[in-house]
């Protein structure tokens, strides 16, 4: 029980500095140390993070940190892949699952290497179709 607690708090800290934590921190340790299989434990990260995410919005929300138009656009766009990629999951194994999610770590690791250029404080770009096509992908 406690090692569940510290994993839960563990997660819960990196969602809230950085962000991540459900898919990043919380399905390894889920599947590493308490034995889960990789499908119960992204189901039950996704359950952990909601909650927790709802907190750190609250949090961010209040400080005036929270872009809402690229946020809506995201949330419709990580609604429909959300969908679509629970469905997906439900048709493969968990071995071809773990692989997946390894390589993805990875790749975004490494994507991460690379310097981006990001908008100044309170700056977001303005709202085209473009724009809000591309908040929608990446959403999903």
């Amino acid at each position: 029980m406690a090692r569940d607690l510290l994993i839960g708090f563990g997660a819960g800290v990196f969602s809230g500095a950085f962000g991540v934590g459900g898919g990043i921190i919380l399905v390894p340790l889920l599947v590493l140390l308490l034995h889960f299989t990789q499908k119960r434990a992204q189901a039950t990260s996704l359950v952990a993070v909601f909650i927790a995410a709802l907190a750190g919005t609250t949090t961010y929300a209040l400080s005036g940190e929270v872009a809402w138009t690229a946020a809506g656009f995201i949330l419709i766009g990580g609604l429909v892949g959300s969908i679509a990629g629970s469905s997906l999951v439900g048709r493969t194994s968990d071995h071809r699952l773990r692989i997946g999610f390894g390589l993805l770590l990875i790749a975004v690791a490494t994507g991460l290497l690379w310097p981006t250029e990001s908008f100044g404080v309170g700056q977001v770009p303005s709202i085209s179709a473009t724009v809000a096509a591309g908040y929608v992908l990446v959403g999903s």
